[in-house]
C-alpha cells in the first residue's frame, strides 16, 4: 500500500483585525435575525463597537457576535453586553459577555412560563469606598452609600398557577 507523508500542522496565529473569516462567522450568525446589514464598514464597524464592545479587538467582537446570536439575545437591545474583566493570571483585561437584566427577562419570556415581577426592595444602607483613581495613579477613594440588601420577587406559571419565588441578594455577599 501507498503511503503519504503528514505534513507539520502549522500554528495559526491570532489576528486582531477583521479578516475574511471573521466576517463570513459574523454574517453566518447575524443572518439567522431578518433585516439585518450584513456589510459594515470599517468606519460602521468601529462606531459599533465603540458603543456596545468599547475596547474590544474585532476578534473579541466578533466572538461576541456569536455568543449573542446562540443564546438569541440582541447585544442593540443591551440584552447582552462584552465587559472587561482583569485576568491576574494573564496580566490583562479579558472580555467577557455578560447577560443583562433585560437579556434574562427575555430568556425567562421565551420560557412561556414568566409572569412577571415586583419591585426590588432595598433595605439598610453601607458606607463604603471606591477606588477612582485612573490605572497608573494612586490610590482615590471616594465614600459612598450603597443598599444592604435588596430583595425580588419574580413570577412564573407553575401547572397553571402564578407563584411567588423571592431571593435577598446582600451585599457583602458580593
Amino acid at each position: 500500500p501507498k503511503t503519504t507523508k503528514k505534513e507539520p500542522e502549522k500554528k495559526q496565529e491570532v489576528s486582531t483585525q477583521v479578516t475574511p473569516q471573521v466576517v463570513q462567522i459574523i454574517e453566518k450568525e447575524v443572518a439567522k435575525e431578518p433585516n439585518i446589514q450584513l456589510t459594515y464598514s470599517r468606519v460602521q464597524l468601529d462606531q459599533i463597537k465603540d458603543v456596545y464592545a468599547k475596547g474590544a479587538s474585532d476578534v473579541e467582537f466578533a466572538n461576541f457576535i456569536i455568543v449573542a446570536s446562540r443564546t438569541g439575545l440582541d447585544i442593540f437591545k443591551r440584552q447582552i453586553y462584552l465587559i472587561p474583566r482583569w485576568d491576574s493570571r494573564l496580566g490583562k483585561e479579558i472580555f467577557t459577555p455578560q447577560t443583562g437584566i433585560d437579556g434574562y427577562r427575555s430568556v425567562a419570556e421565551r420560557t412561556q412560563m414568566y409572569a412577571g415581577n415586583d419591585d426590588a426592595i432595598f433595605q439598610g444602607e453601607l458606607e463604603l469606598n471606591a477606588n477612582t483613581a485612573k490605572k497608573g495613579d494612586k490610590e482615590k477613594l471616594e465614600p459612598y452609600k450603597a443598599p444592604e440588601q435588596a430583595t425580588v420577587t419574580v413570577y412564573k406559571i407553575v401547572q397553571g398557577v402564578r407563584c411567588p419565588f423571592t431571593a435577598t441578594a446582600r451585599w457583602t455577599e458580593y
